[in-house]
């Protein structure tokens, strides 16, 4: 429970509400939290549901090669951003019929009505800015990165604080770490935060060498340019076996009939030489079969029809494949 709280108190400060800095924890209160801010700390931990996988999972990670053999996911396709809609069709449900001006008036207007509401609005808003600096700088929170384009910083200024930060990183080194020394999330691109690609990269980073991953994903994974980095990833350091993808024609889900999405199958700690593939399926049965439909799509072609983006194409049969060789 004291190491739990130590975590807890750890991303309770990348979520720290902005008029309440002044008990937020820091490295000089760190290990003796006042009442009043560790409290804050447990609730921040309770609203946000931080998970610690090192402490709810030991036997997987108190081992020499740490980490699960296998990870299975059907993650929601969320984009992590604020939506006004959502949040003040709880206190107008006519809101979402609102054009921008008349909706930035019903805004002012709540606000006046209770401060509690323009609060809230503003918290709302803050936790997904706090999400994203938590996403872009989190991976490398002691200030020494190893990962070109993080933010390195010392504890204080001049020689006093290199000193400190040298002397940091030698009793860091001096201690077993049951997790990776890179973290998430450092391949989740430019684009606006999405919860299946960060999904994505936490499952990897669970896996042990030559774990496996079984993710359920939306098919920008394998067409977007946000999603470049994490193609990169799986093709460079993995053995992405497989791209099974689907069309909702005939609603698997309870979404747009158009949209579609793909099996991802991947194993961690190798190297791809080609991908087994399949598009635009839209019966569940050919899953029964995998092997008539699916397409070997040797890597290098990935590059050489998109060297800039790595974003996959869906040819259909060997002679798409003859086809789109030849046009390139």
């Amino acid at each position: 429970q004291e190491m739990k709280r130590a975590f807890d108190s750890w991303c309770a400060v990348w979520f720290w509400p902005a008029d309440e800095l002044a008990q937020a924890p820091t490295p000089a209160s760190f290990y003796h939290l006042a009442p009043s801010t560790q409290d804050r700390v447990d609730e921040l931990a309770e609203e946000l549901h931080f998970f610690h996988w090192e402490l709810e999972f030991p036997d997987v990670f108190a081992r020499p090669e740490h980490g699960f053999d296998a990870c299975l996911a059907n993650p929601p396709w969320e984009t992590a951003k604020p939506i006004s809609q959502e949040f003040f069709s709880e206190y107008d449900p006519l809101y979402r019929t609102y054009g921008k001006q008349e909706a930035l008036l019903e805004q002012k207007q709540l606000f006046n009505h209770a401060i509690d509401i323009e609060r809230d609005w503003l918290r709302y808003q803050a936790y997904f800015k706090s999400l994203s600096n938590w996403v872009k700088r989190g991976y490398s929170p002691f200030g020494d990165p190893s990962i070109e384009g993080a933010d390195a910083f010392t504890l204080m200024s001049g020689k006093k604080g290199e000193q400190l930060h040298r002397d940091w990183q030698k009793r860091r080194s001096e201690y077993s770490h049951y997790a990776e020394q890179e973290h998430p999330f450092v391949h989740q691109g430019a684009a606006d935060l999405s919860t299946y690609k960060m999904f994505l990269e936490v499952t990897y980073h669970l896996l042990k060498q030559n774990g496996r991953l079984g993710i359920l994903v939306p098919s920008s994974i394998y067409t977007d340019h946000g999603a470049r980095d994490l193609r990169r990833l799986f093709l460079d350091t993995c053995k992405w076996e497989w791209i099974f993808g689907f069309i909702n024609w005939e609603r698997i889900f309870d979404i747009y009939y158009r949209f579609k999405f793909a099996i991802l199958h991947v194993e961690k700690g190798s190297y791809t030489e080609q991908i087994k593939m399949a598009f635009n399926r839209f019966k569940l049965s050919d899953l029964e079969n995998p092997e008539s439909v699916l397409l070997d799509f040797p890597r290098q072609l990935v590059a050489q029809f998109s060297p800039k983006s790595l974003a996959i194409i869906e040819p259909q049969t060997p002679q798409d494949l003859t086809i789109l060789e030849k046009l390139y």
